[in-house]
């Protein structure tokens, strides 16, 4: 009866080892597969967003878009949303790049962010919220010289050249010798009036090979400012010379510090030069004066459509149509003298053409407008008038 007993004790314990081990093992198979989907999980959004990177790097974003966003299936982390804020900005999606962005440093910031933010407010043309950004990232790291550019330029639109001046000259306590940022500083030193100052540094320029319209322009007129007048009207010419005579109102700037310098024929002279640059252009002007008087037309307004299509043919004699428009706005208006008056001038005109492509372009309002004639000469005959 002992042994009995003892031989079934051991079948259950046997049984209790043996359903143990399977459970233990079974366990272990779980915990491996769980781990083995956690890792591929890993992997695969680990895989699609380098492929995204190589796509991002060949500007083709629209498969590297559709990269992260599988990606983001996997892991919806800032690593992937960081490359699809990106995209937004390189495909035009300032608004939605800036939303994204600020989604993301409202866990975890980083200075990338905040540049990213701030051209995305440059490309939409709000500079001071750019500021905002820009001012965060020069106080964290000074020396990074793009974003102080593109501070202190954004500070130049708006004109807050005293703040511009104390983040510029921080970076130049840093590093005196980088010409591009000397050159706005020395820019903003002018804006503020400190024209001793600004002369000092567009002078170092030059010294260091630094010669543009720009540094010679604006040195001209701070040594104008400073009484300087024989300086201000030599780099004001060296301005007029690089831009080839093209800018008038450096003409006009040269022009005047040739006369103070006592140069007066040659002021003289390229002021008129300036004011013949300024004058507008009569080609446009006259366009826009005929799209008045269509707009007038519209309305039915005749006496304004006339009045803006004698303006816009007293701007431009070469648009021969706009005689034509006027004569049809005179018959609209029954002034039948002046309708005739202005066809027999545009049917002259086209007649005197010496090429005839130019005629070609006339071809179908000559043809109204000599039938539109004869039928007047009817008109008048029946009314019994000469």
């Amino acid at each position: 009866m002992e042994t009995l007993s003892t031989n079934n004790q051991n079948r259950r314990f046997l049984q209790i080892f043996t359903n143990g081990t399977m459970l233990a093992k079974l366990f272990m198979a779980v915990l491996i597969v769980c781990t083995n989907c956690i890792s591929a999980n890993a992997q695969d959004w680990h895989e699609l967003y380098k492929k995204g990177q190589e796509y991002e790097k060949k500007s083709m974003t629209v498969k590297a878009m559709t990269c992260y966003e599988e990606a983001l299936k996997i892991s919806n982390n800032d690593t992937i949303l960081r490359a699809v804020a990106n995209c937004l900005y390189m495909r035009g999606y300032y608004r939605k790049c800036i939303n994204l962005c600020r989604e993301i440093i409202e866990r975890d910031e980083n200075n990338e962010d905040l540049t990213l933010i701030a051209k995305c407010y440059e490309k939409i043309s709000i500079p001071d919220s750019s500021v905002v950004y820009q001012k965060i990232l020069a106080n964290r790291e000074i020396e990074n010289y793009s974003n102080l550019m593109s501070l202190a330029r954004n500070l130049a639109d708006i004109q807050e050249y005293d703040t511009a001046i104390v983040y510029l000259d921080r970076y130049y306590k840093v590093d005196s010798t980088n010409l591009i940022v000397n050159t706005q500083r020395a820019y903003t030193l002018f804006q503020l009036e400190r024209f001793k100052e600004a002369e000092a540094e567009y002078r170092k320029l030059l010294d260091a090979g630094m010669e543009n319209i720009g540094i010679n322009y604006y040195l001209g007129m701070a040594c104008s400012s400073l009484g300087k007048k024989n300086d201000a009207r030599d780099y004001l010419y060296r301005a007029v010379k690089i831009s080839q005579r093209g800018n008038a109102y450096i003409l006009a700037k040269y022009g005047a510090a040739a006369v103070e310098s006592g140069s007066v024929v040659e002021g003289r002279n390229v002021i008129e030069e300036a004011i013949e640059k300024l004058q507008p252009d009569t080609t446009f002007l006259s366009s826009l004066r005929y799209m008045q008087a269509k707009a007038y037309m519209t309305y039915f307004d005749y006496d304004n459509g006339i009045k803006y299509y004698k303006m816009a043919w007293d701007l431009d004699h070469s648009q021969y149509n706009v005689l034509y428009m006027t004569a049809r706005a005179y018959g609209l208006n029954k002034d039948h003298k002046n309708e005739e008056k202005y066809l027999r001038m545009f049917v002259d005109k086209v007649n005197a053409c010496e090429e005839d492509e130019e005629k070609e372009v006339y071809e179908k309002l000559l043809a109204t407008a000599e039938k539109r004639l004869s039928e007047l000469k009817v008109e008048k005959f029946f009314k019994g008038e000469q």
